[in-house]
């Protein structure tokens, strides 16, 4: 695959894919039930390489970092603070290390880059005049810590019985049934949020600073809300 194949850069340097990206075949109608085999399973695809790579790294994460789930039943300094400090651990290998390979050392070049200029100009509407600080902050300070709030109630409820967890060993049936819902619930769900959060207040309280990011990076993904000012 080159980018000369597969697309072509406009006047201004930017990079265009070939065509704009499509529904997937799991919402197309008539139902074309090869199309979803394919989709599922081929290569690029849903599953592989990016969700299967994702899906490792939950299950590793999972048996060997979480905290015991005889710990959290209480909300306690300590696994809060274990929690964060593994997801800030795992943000910053995985965006920090993108960000090493294809705009420190550029070792991709501009193969495929959608903007044609480089992150380094001062520009005022983020903080500290510079793209990159500002997104590692906010990646931060709200991603992170939103993300792990989360996981911190959520698994103080599964501690508690208020909510039930399922396992492989406990109901292997029921939760091979619902990795099988996740793939139509994900698109369902990021749909949904994605249009509240471009609801106008909510825009322009919270959601406007992710889209003040016109040549993303890889930290640009979790920066993208901050409380109201």
């Amino acid at each position: 695959m080159t980018e000369a194949t597969e697309g072509a850069r406009d006047h201004r340097g930017d990079w265009h894919p070939p065509e704009r990206a499509g529904v997937p075949p799991i919402w197309k109608w008539p139902p074309a039930p090869l199309q979803v085999v394919k989709w599922l399973f081929g290569n690029p695809g849903y599953l592989f390489p990016w969700n299967v790579m994702f899906a490792g790294i939950a299950i590793v994460t999972w048996l060997y970092t979480q905290p015991e789930l005889s710990r959290m039943a209480e909300f306690e300094v300590g696994w809060i603070a274990h929690i964060f400090v593994r997801n800030l651990i795992l943000l910053t290998v995985f965006y920090g290390g993108l960000q090493l390979w294809l705009y420190t050392f550029k070792g991709q070049g501009e193969k495929f880059k959608f903007h044609g200029k480089w992150w380094g100009e001062k520009k005022p509407r983020f903080l500290f005049g510079s793209q990159f600080w500002d997104n590692v902050f906010w990646s931060i300070a709200s991603g992170c810590t939103i993300w792990s709030a989360w996981e911190v109630v959520m698994m103080w409820s599964y501690a508690n019985g208020h909510i039930t967890m399922i396992t492989w060993d406990s109901d292997p049936l029921h939760f091979a049934l619902l990795l099988f819902v996740l793939i139509f619930w994900q698109t369902i769900h990021f749909y949904f949020i994605h249009r509240a959060i471009h609801w106008k207040p909510i825009y322009q309280n919270v959601h406007y600073l992710h889209h003040k990011n016109i040549n993303i990076g890889p930290w640009t993904g979790l920066a993208c809300t901050r409380p109201s000012t």
